[in-house]
């Protein structure tokens, strides 16, 4: 799934984001956004490094994860407990 993926695929992953702004960070990375690189959106953020950090790391985790997930993978996933991550994948 699209959070284990999170989770693992970073050197610290997001379930060790123990405070919760940078895990908040981090899964607004996961939203998915076509319109905008996760470099970009990251230019946004305000609430210092470790958001950027988290925001960026878990962004390139969940673009490359759809990348690489079928159309159909997704819309069946998106119905689990973590659409969170999933929001507008389709």
């Amino acid at each position: 799934s699209l959070e284990k993926q999170v989770e693992e695929s970073s050197p610290l992953g997001a379930a060790k984001y123990k405070h919760p702004v940078p895990r908040k960070c981090c899964c607004d990375g996961a939203y998915r956004n076509d319109e905008e690189t996760c470099e970009q959106r990251a230019t946004r953020i305000t609430r210092g490094p470790a958001c950027v950090r988290a925001f960026k790391e878990c962004c390139i985790i969940a673009n490359q994860y759809r990348a690489n997930t079928s159309h159909k993978k997704i819309l069946l996933l998106g119905k689990s407990k973590y659409g969170i991550f999933y929001k507008n994948s389709v």
